[in-house]
């Protein structure tokens, strides 16, 4: 058994996902106190799964890298949005979503200077709905990676072979780290 694992994997402190800060045992307070920590985290994942994702297809044309990490923000944030929602009464979800959002957008208008929230946040509505419709209250994660993944053949064309074998492996393991195990199919 110790021959399986990497020398100091034994030593590894299992990752807590990224959304146990929001957990329903949170108090409101807490969870909107964790709200610009949970923001820089959240944009780290969207930016290393991103380039994972570039790493995986092998790819050195960087012209397609903003809109795998568009699709990469869209769906993480849907599945954000969906579990406050879910989790949290109407009015402290719309509370923490709203702050939230103004975290997300002041952090890519800092790092972007291209960065153009309406368009931004209007092209995450069009996702969401394409979301929504492929689901009901519990979220299928299958369903999740083949919207994913076909919002990223629409975008990036010219690599379809290499988007479908790669883009539901990278973002099953986005989702993951995000939301820890799945029980749902």
């Amino acid at each position: 058994m110790l021959n399986e694992l990497g020398v100091f994997d034994f030593l590894k402190k299992k990752k807590e996902p990224l959304l146990a800060v929001f957990s329903t045992a949170v108090p409101e307070a807490d969870a909107i106190a964790a709200l610009p920590d949970f923001a820089r985290k959240f944009l780290h994942t969207v930016q290393n799964y991103s380039i994972q994702f570039y790493r995986d297809i092998h790819s050195h044309d960087s012209g397609g890298f903003p809109a795998v990490k568009e699709e990469f923000f869209y769906l993480l944030y849907f599945v954000f949005e969906h579990r406050i929602q879910c989790d949290r009464a109407p009015n402290a979800a719309e509370s923490l979503l709203k702050q939230m959002h103004v975290l997300l957008t002041d952090a890519m208008s800092g790092t972007d200077r291209a960065f153009r929230a309406e368009v931004f946040w209007s092209v995450y509505r069009e996702r969401a709905a394409a979301y929504v419709s492929e689901h009901g209250a519990p979220l299928s994660r299958e369903k999740l990676l083949s919207v994913f993944t076909a919002h990223l053949l629409a975008r990036l064309h010219d690599w379809p072979k290499l988007i479908a074998y790669h883009s539901a492996a990278v973002a099953g393991e986005a989702l993951a780290e995000l939301e820890g195990g799945f029980a749902g199919g």
